[in-house]
């Protein structure tokens, strides 16, 4: 392994553990399964506060623009799912690959609904 290799598992492991899935530090006895499974049970519940605002929001805007969001979450789901794949990719077959994904995932989603809530607060 490089050292640009190795600098780069070494940040994926950082992010994994301080950025993706804060609430892993809490429960260091977990197995990576379980790990996994909290990775996931975080990125849900964040894709459910992402749907809740995003028809918050769709309620609050034109027909016109009401379409365009449609498309846009459309290619931002791709992104989305994309953007965690490379994250993972990294460690493809490995036990801790789910964590990352769901930990990107969750990542992402958190940012979007920031967006989709300032966006919303203007229409208050």
């Amino acid at each position: 392994m490089n050292n640009s290799t190795r600098f780069t598992a070494q940040a994926l492991m950082f992010c994994a553990l301080f950025c993706w899935a804060p609430a892993l530090r809490a429960e260091p006895e977990l197995n990576q399964n379980q790990l996994n499974q909290q990775a996931e049970d975080n990125f849900k519940k964040s894709d459910a506060e992402l749907n809740r605002v995003y028809n918050a929001l769709l309620k609050k805007l034109t027909p016109e623009t009401k379409e365009k969001l449609v498309t846009s979450q459309l290619l931002w789901l791709k992104f989305r799912d994309a953007e965690a794949n490379a994250r993972a990719s990294e460690f493809e077959g490995g036990s801790m690959a789910p964590m990352l994904y769901s930990g990107s995932r969750n990542h992402t989603t958190k940012a979007r609904i920031a967006d989709l809530k300032e966006w919303l607060g203007s229409h208050n």
